[in-house]
Formats: C-alpha cells, structure tokens, sequence
C-alpha cells in the first residue's frame, strides 16, 4: 500500500506514491486512534471532493494504518486497515 515511487502529476491513489499522496493532501489538526496506534489522518480533495482519508502512524515512518477511498457521491467505496504489525 502507497510504496511506490512518486511519478510526476501522481495523486497518490493513481500512481500508490505515498510521497505524490501527501503533496496533494491535508494534515487534520487532531490525530485519532486506530487499533491502538495514534494516527496523523490526511485527507486527499481535489476540486472540492474528498477522494480519499489516510490515517498514518507517525512512529513507523508514517505506515498507512487504514485508508478509506470516496466515490464523487461521498460514500465510501474502498477500505483498508492494517491489523498485525511485524
């Protein structure tokens, strides 16, 4: 999930570049727990709609903990979560 190698004019959800995802995205203020770990979440808009929400664990090197994929509608339709580690 999100390991590949930026491309240029990649999102993120289309090129699975964590870097070309958090170049086009916003930190939220708060951070929120998912399975026990405290997360950074980013939200990825373009155009004023939200595509996709990534929570990251900011002491693994910002692991993607979960991720939820929007369709233009605002209704979720993908979702992923990390529940073992190592």
């Amino acid at each position: 999930m999100m390991v590949k190698p930026e491309t240029e004019g990649g999102m993120g959800i289309d090129d699975g570049s964590l870097v070309s995802y958090l170049k086009h995205s916003t930190v939220r203020s708060e951070t929120e727990e998912i399975n026990g770990i405290e997360c950074i979440v980013v939200d990825l808009t373009v155009k004023a709609i939200k595509l996709s929400t990534m929570w990251l664990d900011p002491h693994r090197s910002l692991l993607p903990i979960r991720k939820v994929g929007y369709g233009k509608d605002g209704k979720i339709i993908s979702e992923g979560v990390v529940t073992k580690i190592g």
